[in-house]
């Protein structure tokens, strides 16, 4: 699950660059109709009717928002394959991961502490690889943080 997590953080700053704070947010959200789709077929639990009509709102909501047809052509593929894509995708990963660790955590009783440090680490490891990796678009901030260290910009302050 590290990984996808490390995948679905870099999907979700691309998308955060070409959308709009609103509908980033409502496609962020769209996690929770993929985590219940994976929690379902993983580990066959169900959701109640209030719960579906919830989330075919949440989707209805992102399907509206994901279809906004102002600006020009190339400012609407720039949106849609820049930002709307990437949050999805993002959202999917998220959902996954959160399935992958739920299943986890219940069916193999897992120490919660230990999976969350696990996870932490591992985390940190991928995104290290991913950022080393990846092609220049997808990591900005690399060739800044190389040059200039991790804690570049950061004041007294920022940790609070």
């Amino acid at each position: 699950p590290s990984f996808i997590y490390a995948i679905q953080n870099l999907l979700t700053q691309e998308g955060y660059h070409h959308l709009d704070f609103l509908t980033f947010n409502l496609l962020n959200q769209t996690k929770l109709l993929s985590t219940a789709l994976v929690v379902y077929v993983l580990l066959g639990i169900r959701q109640s009717l209030v719960q579906v009509v919830a989330l075919v709102m949440l989707l209805a909501g992102a399907f509206l928002l994901s279809t906004d047809t102002g600006g020009g052509t190339e400012a609407q593929a720039s949106r849609f394959w820049g930002g709307v894509v990437p949050v999805l995708l993002a959202s999917v990963c998220s959902g996954i991961a959160g399935g992958l660790c739920q299943q986890a955590l219940q069916r193999t009783a897992r120490n919660s502490y230990l999976f969350t440090m696990e996870i932490a680490v591992y985390g940190v490891v991928s995104l290290l690889v991913v950022m080393l990796a990846a092609p220049e678009h997808l990591a900005r901030d690399r060739n800044r943080i190389l040059t200039e260290g991790v804690w570049t910009g950061w004041e007294w302050r920022t940790p609070v």
